[in-house]
């Protein structure tokens, strides 16, 4: 297992003193310790979390059962977060079943490139992941889940 210091995950739980209602999450990284930390975090706050380590594992889980929340890491094997992202919404479409959902990169995504589609995601998180803008994100669902 790989190790994962302070400095690259800067988690922070009291970022949220009272967090929103429970969401049901999907977090997709080839990171096992990265998934890890974010799971921890992420059921710390009060949510349900699911964790697959690549883009066809997510998939298959939306395909599964319902989350409104995926976030992706955009470069993984298999089939990467954009990739991902597509089929995703495309069954979000099909079923009715909305899903926010967050691009997870250490790229800036102006230099993606062609491997940035801006309408596959609804917000992008920064890695190193930090708890404040991952907790800020979260907090503002309710008004996306609403709409």
């Amino acid at each position: 297992m790989e190790t994962v210091s302070r400095e690259q995950i800067a988690l922070d739980s009291e970022v949220v003193s009272n967090p929103t209602s429970a969401l049901r999450i999907l977090f997709a990284d080839d990171s096992a310790s990265i998934r890890w930390v974010i799971q921890r975090y992420l059921e710390g706050l009060g949510h349900s979390v699911h964790v697959v380590d690549d883009g066809r594992q997510a998939v298959e889980a939306v395909r599964q059962r319902a989350f409104d929340v995926a976030i992706l890491d955009l470069f993984m094997p298999s089939m990467d977060g954009g990739e991902a992202a597509a089929q995703i919404r495309k069954h979000a479409a099909a079923t009715k079943q909305p899903v926010f959902i967050i691009c997870a990169t250490s790229h800036h995504v102006k230099n993606l490139g062609e491997q940035w589609d801006e309408t596959l995601f609804d917000a992008v998180l920064s890695k190193p992941f930090d708890g404040e803008d991952l907790a800020r994100i979260l907090a503002e669902l309710p008004h996306h889940l609403e709409a």
